[in-house]
C-alpha cells in the first residue's frame, strides 16, 4: 500500500491525498488498476488529469499542497518530511486567517477543533440553508436513491476490501439491474466496466 494511503487513513478528513496518474491511462484504466491493487474505497481520490508539471523527471512525485493552497513540497516520497509538514500546516489551519474578524477567527477555531455546531450557531440563514437540505435529502423523492446508495456501499466494501473476485461481475450487474435508474446502478456499471 502507498504511504500517501496510510496518511490518509491515518489524517482521515484533515487531509486529502489526490493520486495523478501519469503515463498516459485513461480514467478507466487508472481506476481498474487502483481496483486490482485494493487501493479503492478509502478517501484517496485518483484523476490522470494533471493539475500542473511538477518539474520532476521520475515517479511517484509528491507535492504538498496546505490548506490555504501554497505547495509547500514537491519531491519524490518522503514520509517522515510530508507528516512534519502536515503537522505544521493543521496546527497554523486551527487558527485561522491572520486578517479575519473576530467573530470569522472564532468559527474557523471551532471548525477546526471539529465543533461545526459551534461555529455556525446563531447563523440563522445558514441553519436554515442546513434544515432544507436536510429535509431533502430525507425526503420519500430520494428513499430509492438512498436505498441504492446504502446497498452499493456494502458491495464496494467487499470489492475493495478483496478485489475483484470470480463473482464480482455478476454481483455488480445483479445489483446494476436491481437499482436501475439510480445513480447507484449507474456506478455499479461503470465498476462492472473497470473489471472487463
Amino acid at each position: 500500500m502507498p504511504a500517501s494511503i496510510k496518511l490518509q487513513e491515518e489524517y482521515g478528513d484533515t487531509v486529502q491525498v489526490v493520486f495523478v496518474a501519469v503515463q498516459g491511462e485513461t480514467p478507466q484504466q487508472a481506476q481498474a488498476f487502483a481496483l486490482k491493487k485494493k487501493w479503492l474505497g478509502g478517501r484517496a481520490m485518483w484523476t490522470s488529469e494533471r493539475p500542473f508539471d511538477t518539474g520532476l523527471k521520475g515517479i511517484p512525485a509528491t507535492v504538498l499542497v496546505s490548506s490555504a493552497g501554497d505547495v509547500l513540497f514537491v519531491e519524490y516520497p518522503i514520509e517522515s518530511k510530508l507528516k512534519d509538514l502536515i503537522e505544521e500546516d493543521l496546527k497554523a489551519k486551527e487558527k485561522g486567517p491572520k486578517d479575519a474578524p473576530d467573530p470569522v477567527r472564532k468559527a474557523w477555531a471551532e471548525f477546526g477543533k471539529g465543533n461545526w455546531g459551534k461555529a455556525v450557531k446563531g447563523e440563522a440563514a445558514l441553519t436554515q440553508r442546513h434544515a432544507d437540505a436536510l429535509a431533502k435529502l430525507n425526503g420519500e423523492d430520494l428513499k430509492a436513491e438512498r436505498d441504492a446508495a446504502t446497498a452499493l456501499s456494502k458491495l464496494e466494501k467487499k470489492l475493495y476490501a478483496n478485489g475483484p473476485e470470480d463473482s464480482s461481475c455478476k454481483a455488480l450487474e445483479a445489483f446494476a439491474e436491481k437499482y436501475g435508474g439510480t445513480k447507484a446502478g449507474d456506478r455499479a456499471k461503470y465498476l462492472d466496466s473497470l473489471l472487463h
